[in-house]
């Protein structure tokens, strides 16, 4: 019993009838607009200093992301591992225009 109780663990119990996603309107949402000024700062390529900025702007004792890696050992290592990240950073964005 136990056996088909973990088999149908992660199974679905909806089939999307109960919704119908062709009628969901965006009009009326409070959805954010950048100005002419601002729209800019996402179009230019990242630069090494925009990131040290950011990396000194998070708080200490914390983990930015997944790899288990902490703001203090970005910080300590700082200069053997900026510029390939900020390469590495680019390369993916490039990639996904």
């Amino acid at each position: 019993m136990e056996r088909v109780l973990c088999e149908n663990l992660y199974k679905s119990r909806r089939d999307g009838s109960e919704v119908n996603k062709h009628n969901f309107h965006f009009e009326g949402l409070p959805l954010p607009i950048l100005s002419n000024d601002s729209s800019h700062l996402g179009e230019s390529l990242i630069s090494i200093e925009e990131c040290k900025k950011v990396l000194n702007s998070l708080p200490l004792n914390k983990v930015p992301g997944n790899d288990g890696l902490s703001i203090e050992f970005y910080e300590t290592f700082w200069d053997f591992i900026g510029d390939p990240l900020v390469a590495s950073l680019m390369n993916l964005l490039l990639k996904e225009q």
